[in-house]
């Protein structure tokens, strides 16, 4: 199996942790001869790793443990703030449902107008103020 540089490099740190099949850790091994590249990378890795294992915690001291705590609660106050000004905003929001009932005032209005436009074309000769049984058997 003879593989190139960009499918060998991801798999170094693999390799390193013993994590990979044993068909393709022969196939690492075996670019690995071949190329000055991927095993100066592979060198590097070890270096890395060598050095962050041996390396100790750095534990934070007390002055950053309290900006942090500043920093954070000022996060906490940012939000919040934003929270309460969203649901300010929200509020002033009328929901449709409010202005269902004006919508249906409105719309017997111009029916009730409508019907008394249409009603005065349909008997133009009279005027309104007597009506007949048989005028009203017409409408």
């Amino acid at each position: 199996m003879n593989m190139q540089c960009h499918e060998t490099e991801p798999l170094l740190i693999d390799y390193l942790d013993g994590q990979l099949s044993p068909a393709m850790r022969a196939g690492v091994e075996k670019h690995l001869e071949t190329c000055a590249t991927c095993k100066q990378e592979l060198e590097e890795y070890k270096v890395f790793f060598h050095t962050m294992n041996n390396s100790s915690m750095e534990q934070p001291g007390p002055a950053l443990r309290e900006k942090f705590d500043t920093m954070l609660q000022s996060e906490l106050n940012i939000d919040a703030t934003s929270r309460i000004i969203k649901e300010e905003s929200d509020s002033k929001v009328v929901p449709i449902r409010k202005y269902a009932f004006l919508l249906r005032v409105a719309a017997s209005v111009i029916l009730v107008t409508a019907g008394v436009f249409i009603g005065t074309k349909i008997a133009p000769g009279s005027t309104g103020q007597s009506t007949s049984a048989s005028e009203i058997a017409v409408l």
